[in-house]
């Protein structure tokens, strides 16, 4: 807390000389000029006695997890528990994204009112994590006498999820189902295995009523598709130009979206600096994700080891590589494993003609305002 005290001195020094004039001159104009001296130095010595905790902060934020584009509005509410004329209060919302503000700012000059509302939005929110640190309150008395700054630690945060478009797609090959085909049709339930206690996500779909009427609480039902192995994989090559990267991140949020809505489980294997995977079959596995896309960074890393790949490809029934190029990595990756699993290639950019991925199915990406729109076809 900052104090400007010599100016609480100097009105003493002030009162002092004015009591002396009064004193030793008398007279109306010394007696005026003692007084009205005596009542400021009054005045600024209660507000410099002013505790902060007369002063109360809090702010409410309308979401705390949003999509990309989307809008934010926070609420700052400030109460005073003692009324004090000529005083002013300065408020400043300290946080990563002030720049996004409506007004331009988020700094609000209050009078001496006990209660008020500050409301300002943010607008066109990008991808990431951001954090909101804490309140600046500066106060002070209009005669600029005394003034006083602490922070109030009010610590939130919000996520910006990346923006989950529909899918729309244009198979123009002939004679081959693609991955998006087969799981759009929604393969017949497997083979029961076992039963397992209900959890938070589970498909009502997925819950054997025959055994939950007993009385023991809901249960799930295990099939053999589920227990073996993923019914597909999403592959996400992470080295992208930043341009390029997010619409990247939002496809793969929008197809891992539309998986979930139709598939039993599936898996997220990110390509990058290092290789690791994410097992996705619940709502919880979905916020998880939904997470980790909302972080992720693009890598400029050319030096991966696609062989550490196969132990995850392995897994899936139909593998779906996500990139923004087909780099003659990816490309003999993807032939030397296609006689393994099913497998689509996603690409943002049209490969060179050079590069032939033999009869795999491309498919390329393109965003509209309406979503993503996919033309697939066998090239080789």
């Amino acid at each position: 807390m900052l104090n400007k005290k010599r100016s609480l001195v100097r009105l003493l020094v002030l009162v002092t000389i004015c009591g002396g004039a009064f004193i030793l001159i008398g007279g109306a104009i010394a007696s005026f000029f003692f007084y009205s001296v005596f009542i400021i130095v009054l005045y600024a010595t209660g507000v410099f006695l002013l505790k902060k905790s007369n002063t109360k902060v809090q702010r409410t934020l309308s979401h705390q997890r949003v999509t990309v584009g989307d809008s934010l509005r926070i609420s700052i509410s400030i109460h005073q528990k003692r009324y004090i004329p000529f005083y002013w209060t300065m408020i400043r919302d300290c946080n990563d994204i002030h720049h996004l503000s409506s007004i331009g700012t988020t700094c609000f000059i209050l009078s001496a009112n006990q209660t008020q509302l500050c409301t300002y939005g943010l607008y066109h929110l990008r991808r990431g994590v951001y954090h909101f640190s804490g309140i600046e309150v500066t106060q002070g008395d209009r005669f600029g006498l005394i003034q006083r700054s602490f922070q109030v630690p009010l610590h939130d945060e919000i996520w910006v999820y990346p923006k989950i478009y529909p899918l729309q797609y244009e198979w123009q090959g002939v004679g081959q189902e693609t991955t998006l085909q087969m799981i759009h049709k929604r393969s017949p339930r497997g083979i029961t295995t076992g039963i397992r206690d209900y959890q938070s996500g589970d498909r009502l779909q997925m819950i054997h009523w025959k055994t939950s009427a007993r009385g023991l609480g809901l249960k799930v039902r295990l099939d053999e598709e589920a227990t073996s192995s993923h019914s597909c994989m999403i592959l996400f090559d992470l080295r992208s130009k930043k341009a390029d990267f997010e619409i990247v991140v939002s496809f793969v949020a929008s197809l891992a979206h539309y998986f979930f809505e139709r598939a039993r489980s599936f898996s997220v294997v990110f390509v990058g600096e290092s290789i690791d995977s994410l097992l996705v079959r619940t709502k919880g596995h979905v916020q998880q994700l939904m997470e980790r896309l909302t972080q992720i960074q693009p890598v400029d890393s050319t030096d991966i080891k696609f062989q550490s790949l196969s132990s995850y490809v392995v897994q899936a029934r139909h593998l779906c590589v996500v990139s923004a190029n087909l780099n003659q990595e990816m490309n003999q990756f993807v032939q030397g494993i296609q006689t393994k699993t099913t497998i689509d290639l996603f690409l943002l950019h049209e490969p060179a003609s050079k590069q032939l991925t033999g009869s795999v199915p491309i498919w390329n990406i393109q965003q509209d305002e309406h979503g993503f729109a996919l033309r697939g076809v066998i090239r080789g």
